[in-house]
């Protein structure tokens, strides 16, 4: 309970209660005449003295006329003043019974003597509160009160009710509609009335506010955020009946909270943010406490309540409406706007008076990406390193605002912790992938990517399409915005790669490599844990690795994915049936996928027909001619490996091997070199290509090895 203020309260409110004391005094004196012998019993806990003195010996007033004459002035200088008390009046449109309520509520709140004299005046040592009854006979020596204007309280709709007074609960209840029901002012009215800005309790925990005075520009979406601040200005136009509901849904971090800081600003309100994530979880009656005091809080500091997480997606579809329908029935009938945020709509029936509009955040361009990457670096406290440049990161990244914020924070830290004087590509890399990657662990495992194009030997044809690919996404940019491809492309504008070839010529590596390049994380799809035996299991985990995929900016490997997308067939028994539907659904979400997608087989005859279509490359790695294999065989040794005698040029001629073959022989004749306490010879070289052969099956004439 808050004590007088030092200095008292303001003027218009001191005169107000001056002339509350002169109503209280009063009516003590027409009790004392009209009843004497009742007032012997009276003052046992509140002695008769202790409420003459609180009244400052005010001097009863002529009943009705003096009152009435005396209200009439202060109800006119209510009319021009600034006092937080004169605008509640203002806006509720009191009348002068209205106006003594909440002026017999705040009292005790502004001074404890009210509560000794209110206790005395009911004859009741714990009435300490100003009862409606007792408002009944105060304002009886004013006016003459109409029944139906005293029992109108009783209807919980009553503005007075829903934004300023305590209704009864549980049991109670039905004291609202009787006199003995006590006025006590909400939390939120005291507050609004003493002039405080903070959260009342129970708000905090769920709510917070985004203030009006922050003036924010849009960098993107300018035509979206004035149609959402159109709405919003129709519904809080003070001579404007009906409310109306704004959803913004979109990705998480693609704007939908900056267009309510934007409205904020835009509208002059307070914008209060209510978190229905962790409102749903509480019990009814916690619910319902903290959405009546937001309601409150709200309409008498002119804000406006904006619900986050409003989707729900913990919980089933009826349950979702039903949440749904709880959280905005408090608000509907009576707050001009109520704006809400969700990753989707939700079918929302009401009738024609409240009119909902319905906003699509959609994803950013890559030019929108690049003017983010801009601005936040240059926000930040180290610049890009030279050569790192904001389109080739919005080309390379398919990232949100808030992502690109987080990123180039992230990065920056990094930077200053290892002593760098700018923002690296590793450390935007770290940054993605602290940030995206964890949810595509689940299902997939990281690939290595300690490899380089120099490590890469592959023939000429692979190697000029695997710099198409690259190009396909240096200059995504250019050509479908600039160029207008976009308009063409409604789907399918990821970038997707199937290297086929014999075991062991780098399908993997290659992977690995363009991963590298673009400093993007490789996860190999763990097939073990896609496919199930159970109907409907594995596209229901293709939907959640390609879902995880779609936020993560990394690369998916699919290796022998012939195992995935193998031919559709005539369907004879059930198997084949469910076999094709997984087919089919696996093409619809790779097609609709806007990352990078690198397929590996040994078998490309096995893939379907209409896969081969959606393919944006088909690489053919074939086994390396003998140029290359000098190559590899050469690069294979490190420089400190004990070579003694060996013709590599002979070996590479000779035997038709891989990349991983030669790899797997001069591991092992090196093994066979360490064992024997001998460098790596020549015949040591031979023994382990005759064990490589007999791996495959093959058989090698011994004269072929000399």
């Amino acid at each position: 309970m808050m004590e007088e203020h030092r200095g008292g309260p303001p003027p218009l409110l001191e005169d107000y209660l001056a002339w509350l004391d002169g109503l209280c005094s009063t009516c003590l004196s027409i009790q004392q005449a009209q009843c004497p012998e009742a007032f012997q019993g009276r003052g046992v806990v509140v002695p008769e003295s202790q409420v003459t003195l609180a009244l400052s010996g005010q001097a009863p007033m002529e009943p009705q006329a003096g009152f009435a004459d005396h209200l009439d002035q202060l109800r006119r200088r209510a009319t021009q003043s600034q006092e937080p008390l004169a605008v509640l009046f203002r806006r509720l449109e009191a009348g002068a019974f209205q106006q003594l309520v909440i002026l017999l509520a705040l009292a005790p709140q502004v001074n404890r003597k009210y509560e000794r004299v209110f206790a005395y005046l009911q004859d009741d040592a714990q009435a300490r509160q100003a009862t409606l009854g007792l408002a009944a006979d105060l304002y009886a020596l004013v006016a003459p009160l109409e029944e139906g204007e005293l029992f109108a309280l009783g209807d919980q709709c009553h503005p007075l009710n829903r934004y300023l007074l305590v209704c009864p609960a549980g049991r109670d209840q039905g004291a609202a509609l009787g006199l003995a029901r006590p006025l006590v002012l909400r939390q939120t009215a005291l507050l609004a009335l003493t002039g405080a800005s903070y959260l009342p309790e129970p708000l905090p925990p769920v709510c917070s506010l985004l203030s009006a005075e922050e003036q924010v520009e849009p960098l993107t979406h300018q035509e979206l955020c004035q149609q959402a601040a159109a709405f919003a200005s129709h519904f809080l136009a003070e001579d404007r009946r009906g409310t109306g509901l704004l959803q913004l849904y979109g990705r998480e971090n693609t704007g939908r909270r900056f267009i309510l800081r934007y409205l904020a600003g835009r509208t002059g309100r307070n914008v209060l943010c209510i978190d229905c994530g962790r409102l749903a979880v509480l019990g009814d009656d916690a619910q319902s406490a903290i959405l009546e005091t937001a309601l409150s809080w709200c309409w008498l500091n002119r804000a406006v309540p904006a619900l986050y997480h409003f989707d729900f997606t913990d919980h089933a579809q009826g349950a979702r409406l039903e949440l749904a329908y709880r959280m905005l029935e408090p608000f509907r009938q009576t707050v001009p706007l109520l704006a809400l945020c969700g990753e989707r709509p939700l079918d929302l029936r009401y009738d024609e008076s409240f009119r909902i509009l319905q906003l699509h955040i959609p994803q950013h361009t890559i030019g929108e990406q690049r003017l983010f990457w801009q601005t936040f670096s240059e926000g930040a406290s180290l610049p890009l390193a030279e050569g790192l440049d904001p389109l080739g990161l919005a080309n390379v990244y398919s990232l949100t605002p808030g992502q690109i914020k987080q990123v180039v924070s992230i990065a920056e830290m990094d930077g200053i912790s290892r002593g760098e004087t700018a923002i690296t590509a590793q450390g935007i890399s770290r940054g993605v992938r602290l940030l995206c990657s964890p949810r595509l662990a689940q299902l997939t495992q990281p690939l290595s990517l300690s490899f380089t194009w120099a490590d890469l030997m592959l023939e000429e044809e692979p190697l000029a399409l695997l710099q198409q690919l690259c190009d396909r996404i240096r200059y995504r940019w250019q050509v479908n915005e600039c160029w207008g491809f976009d308009r063409k492309l409604p789907y399918g504008k990821g970038v997707s790669v199937l290297l086929y070839g014999p075991p062991g010529t780098g399908k993997t590596m290659t992977a690995q490599v363009l991963a590298g390049e673009f400093g993007l994380d490789a996860y190999r799809v763990d097939m073990s844990r896609v496919m199930d035996k159970y109907i409907g299991e594995t596209e229901k985990k293709l939907g959640e690795l390609f879902d995880a995929a779609k936020d993560s900016n990394a690369i998916l490997f699919f290796d022998e994915a012939d195992a995935l997308f193998s031919k559709r067939t005539e369907v004879n028994d059930s198997k084949d049936k469910y076999a094709n539907v997984e087919t089919a659904y696996l093409l619809q979400r790779m097609e609709a996928h806007n990352g990078i997608s690198i397929l590996a087989t040994n078998a490309a005859q096995n893939f379907d027909e209409a896969f081969k279509r959606r393919i944006s490359f088909m690489v053919h790695i074939p086994m390396p001619s003998p140029a290359t294999r000098r190559r590899l065989w050469r690069a294979v040794f490190p420089k400190d490996a004990p070579l003694q005698g060996v013709n590599l040029d002979f070996f590479a001629d000779r035997f038709e091997l891989s990349g991983s073959s030669i790899k797997n022989v001069a591991v092992s004749a090196a093994f066979l070199a360490a064992a024997g306490g001998t460098p790596i010879t020549r015949d040591l070289l031979a023994q382990a290509v005759r064990d490589e052969y007999q791996k495959t099956g093959r058989v090698l004439m011994e004269h072929e090895l000399y």
